[in-house]
C-alpha cells in the first residue's frame, strides 16, 4: 500500500471501531474513548515537537500530566478517616 492509502485505511478502521463501540456499548463510552484519543494525540504532538524537532529532553511536560492525573484522583475520592484522623483538602 502507498502511504496515503494506508493512512486513510487505518483511519477508516478506527472510525468503524468507534461506531461499533457506540452501537454495542454506549455512545457515552465511545465519545469518552474518542476524547481520550484526542487528548493523547495532542500530548504526543507536544512531546514530538519539543523532543523530536528541537532535540530537548524535558521531563517536566509529562510531570505536569502526572500531577494533573494525581489531582483528578485525589479530588474524586472521599477523604480518608482511618485511625480517627481526618484529611482535609484545602
Amino acid at each position: 500500500m502507498t502511504f496515503p492509502i494506508k493512512n486513510v485505511a487505518l483511519f477508516a478502521i478506527m472510525a468503524g471501531l468507534l461506531v461499533y463501540t457506540g452501537m454495542t456499548e454506549s455512545w457515552n463510552t465511545a465519545l469518552g474513548l474518542f476524547n481520550m484519543c484526542l487528548i493523547s494525540a495532542i500530548m504526543a504532538l507536544g512531546v514530538n515537537l519539543q523532543w523530536g524537532y528541537a532535540g530537548l529532553f524535558n521531563v517536566g511536560v509529562m510531570g505536569f500530566v502526572a500531577l494533573g492525573g494525581l489531582a483528578a484522583v485525589l479530588i474524586s475520592h472521599a477523604p480518608s478517616q482511618r485511625l480517627g484522623v481526618r484529611v482535609v483538602l484545602a
